[in-house]
């Protein structure tokens, strides 16, 4: 196994991937998933983590969209930049949405809205190298166990505003989205999200089993001792923003790879701080470049993608940590 080989290293990064899931017609709305024998040309395999190979640079890595663009919008890459923003489009739960509304609009087809966003839920699914030891080819960093595409029936997005409490018990403090219009060579047109954020009041807390990884002294572009958490939505309302920025009908799976494990799942790993600083002693809970599961307590929840506050992600820090033991 190669990250044996490479065992010396105590860190062969975190690779990490995106398995476009497509939306599909469900008359009774539940959610489910099914493994088709072949991928479209349309999906693609996309790299993102909180650690990649040793040739980006830390600004890379930290300005990075967690998802990048699909193949298909990579083949419609040349657009008119002197496109106009819509005056009207619909919205993801089929409003509709007016440009003049917008708090800021860009000649190149952005409009900036104050005051909502739109949230579902990951599906649930979860899958990692502590439930699943042969999950991943460590010669290829593949996981030919999911090579085929996944699918979800009838996913709903909701619209969250400020007081907003949702079923989880999470109350949103703020919320914004952007869209951006854009205009390909071929004459046709597409309206997806670009950016979203939603922040919930700092003192709701969530209580999430999954796994935590902490991240050695790697030097250059990781900080030693930042903790990972990549939550499992089979058993917790895990709220999702629109992280791909491809449309409202097509969805990922993160795929996460460390030095001794790798995990699948919908939606952000959390940041939950760093092992030196938080105040919570965590010596009896993980070590550097470690990695377990955890049931773990959070509060000051921000999900973030496309730009707002700076870095791509969701956020947390912890209150209460557990470790499970199996």
């Amino acid at each position: 196994m190669k990250a044996k080989k490479l065992s010396t290293i105590l860190f062969l990064g975190i690779l990490s991937a995106s398995l476009c899931l497509t939306a599909c017609d469900n008359s009774d709305g539940e959610s489910s998933f099914e493994e088709s024998s072949s991928v479209p040309t349309s999906s693609s395999t996309e790299s993102s983590s909180p650690e990649s190979s040793s040739t980006e640079t830390s600004s890379d890595i930290e300005s990075s969209s967690s998802v990048e663009a699909s193949s298909s919008e990579a083949e419609n890459s040349s657009q008119h930049p002197e496109s106009k923003y819509p005056e009207e489009f619909t919205g993801y739960v089929g409003e509709t949405l007016y440009g003049a509304d917008a708090v800021k609009q860009y000649e190149y087809g952005r409009l900036d809205f104050e005051g909502f966003t739109y949230v579902r839920w990951a599906a649930p699914f979860f899958d990692n190298t502590l439930k699943t030891p042969d999950l991943v080819n460590w010669d290829t960093y593949e996981m030919p166990k999911y090579d085929g595409i996944l699918t979800q029936k009838d996913p709903k997005w909701f619209v969250v505003k400020p007081g907003d409490k949702l079923e989880n018990g999470l109350v949103v403090k703020s919320a914004h989205c952007s869209f951006q219009k854009s205009t390909y060579v071929d004459g046709t047109t597409s309206i997806n999200q670009s950016d979203s954020e939603v922040v919930f009041e700092e003192k709701n807390t969530l209580t999430l089993t999954g796994v935590l990884y902490c991240t050695p002294d790697i030097g250059g572009y990781m900080t030693e001792g930042d903790l990972y958490f990549c939550a499992d939505p089979t058993n917790s309302l895990i709220p999702v923003i629109d992280y791909n920025h491809n449309s409202k009908d097509k969805y990922y799976l993160q795929k996460a790879f460390f030095s001794n494990a790798a995990f699948l799942t919908d939606g952000f790993y959390f940041r939950v701080g760093n092992i030196d600083t938080d105040e919570i002693d965590l010596s009896g809970i993980i070590k550097k470049g470690g990695i377990c599961e955890v049931t773990v307590t959070l509060d000051n929840i921000r999900l973030n993608a496309g730009g707002y506050g700076g870095v791509n992600g969701a956020f947390g820090n912890i209150v209460s940590i557990e470790k499970v033991s199996r």
